[in-house]
């Protein structure tokens, strides 16, 4: 916990019982241990301040504004060690296709998967049909609501809230599950030996896959309906798309589209911060890395940063803009070079393209033991990623399915 962030309504911050822990250390230790003892918390201590944040720059309703609930220190420790305990047992508890907050699991496996999956949908030419349906969730983790008290719920920024609240979307998880070996629905299989996967679950992100015909359709309708009912989660259709397999014809996908009420996806959507169509050229579909280097860059122009000061920010700034599409994707040779040749303008304070460099670049990329600047070798690390810990952990998945 930051020491000095925003107290909650007993106004002493974490950093108070760091200096003062000689004198508080007895009594904050024994309302801790008589809550896990008892059960009971103090009512004084449960009390949270709530705070309004703007999401955006114009705001003009209620959902612009993001709730924040500031909660008393001795809370949040008990949060805290709620959710250490909580995530001991979560691996058990938590279905594989849920990554998030689990140990072990990585929002790359959920994002091989969704694409291999769109991949397939994409290249289907005869066989059933299926859709891929990209919920958005309103609510999220704002609220969850308690169907025996709807006035209760999870608070925003609590320790324990993001474990409650996938624990929340295994029920959506493990009903999808049962109707799938009830038939009532039918996931997709990416290939014969592979188990079909009815849905992809990271945080609201969630993708669900299903047979493109009216029986599937209604069925999932009725369980979407029971889960936002029961949690609380309200699914917004209008900020939802889905995508169809090749071989659906127009008059059905317009009769699905029309009955769940959504929106066709769009060849720039996304999921997990990542493009679900790539192009066949992929410096195409990547080329954005690049436009936001020069964005980002636009901000920075001029003369007032010193050499050294440009070097921090092409280390920590400049060079981990692209790392998340990495861990998924091997980059076309191309698209790095560009975003090297980024790096160097920037660091030289050249704004045209063609640049005098007084040393090499890969000089720049040694460690500062050895003379260089420790920049990244973007093409070296997005190798490694494809070649290393990646490939173990998607085996390591496709074991566990």
């Amino acid at each position: 916990m930051d020491p000095w962030k925003a107290s909650g309504p007993d106004v002493f911050p974490p950093g108070f019982y760091l200096s003062q822990w000689d004198i508080v250390k007895y009594d904050l230790v024994k309302v801790i241990q008589n809550f896990f003892r008892s059960g009971f918390i103090y009512k004084r201590v449960n009390q949270t301040r709530l705070m309004i944040v703007p999401k955006v720059k114009i705001h003009s309703s209620p959902t612009d504004y993001l709730p924040i609930d500031l909660c008393n220190t001795s809370y949040k420790l008990i949060s805290k060690l709620m959710a250490r305990r909580m995530k001991v047992v979560l691996t058990k508890v938590i279905s594989p296709l849920q990554s998030t907050y689990v140990s072990g699991r990585l929002i790359t496996d959920n994002i091989s998967l969704a694409h291999e999956i769109i991949h397939t949908l994409k290249r289907k030419k005869k066989g059933e049909n299926y859709i891929a349906l990209k919920l958005d969730m309103s609510k999220a983790f704002d609220k969850l609501e308690c169907p025996f008290k709807p006035t209760w719920g999870i608070l925003q920024g609590d320790h324990i809230s993001p474990y409650l609240f996938i624990i929340s979307m295994e029920a959506l998880s493990r009903e999808m599950v049962a109707v799938e070996f009830s038939k009532s629905i039918s996931g997709i299989q990416i290939d014969r030996r592979a188990p079909p996967i009815s849905h992809l679950l990271f945080a609201d992100d969630c993708l669900i896959f299903v047979k493109a015909n009216l029986d599937n359709i209604n069925n999932l309708q009725d369980i979407l309906n029971s889960f936002s009912s029961s949690s609380g989660q309200v699914l917004n259709y209008q900020k939802s798309s889905i995508c169809f397999s090749n071989n659906i014809s127009t008059e059905a996908a317009t009769t699905i589209t029309r009955i769940l009420n959504v929106k066709k996806m769009e060849p720039e959507e996304k999921y997990l911060g990542i493009l679900l169509f790539l192009n066949k050229k992929k410096r195409v579909s990547f080329n954005n890395l690049v436009v936001n280097m020069e964005r980002r860059l636009s901000k920075w122009r001029g003369t007032t940063h010193s050499q050294a000061g440009r070097g921090v920010m092409v280390r920590n700034v400049l060079s981990t803009i692209p790392l998340h599409q990495m861990s998924s994707f091997e980059l076309p040779e191309e698209t790095i070079k560009k975003m090297d040749s980024v790096h160097l303008r920037f660091w030289w304070n050249k704004a045209d393209k063609k640049v005098l460099c007084l040393t090499s670049f890969s000089s720049l990329c040694k460690t500062i033991d050895d003379g260089g600047l420790n920049f990244v070798v973007l093409i070296m690390h997005s190798w490694k990623k494809q070649h290393g810990e990646f490939v173990q952990q998607m085996t390591h998945f496709w074991y566990i399915l």
